[in-house]
């Protein structure tokens, strides 16, 4: 997640094509993520990103996580 929040997109490619798991829990404390509940398992990285409503993360990062 650190690597999405610094909107560097050589950066979150590399982690991926190394196989950093974009499906994997966004934050270590789930309270973090805006968009958490208690009644729901915390967001992963893919759905944090994609739930983005106020263009936090440039179109290009959001590019590489759509399937």
């Amino acid at each position: 997640m650190a690597a999405m929040i610094s909107k560097n997109t050589d950066c979150v490619k590399a982690l991926l094509k190394l196989g950093a798991d974009p499906d994997g829990q966004a934050y270590a404390n789930p309270a973090h993520s805006v968009e958490w509940k208690h009644d729901k398992a915390p967001l992963t990285v893919r759905e944090e990103v994609l739930s983005d409503t106020i263009g936090m993360y440039p179109a290009e990062l959001v590019k590489l996580l759509r399937r």
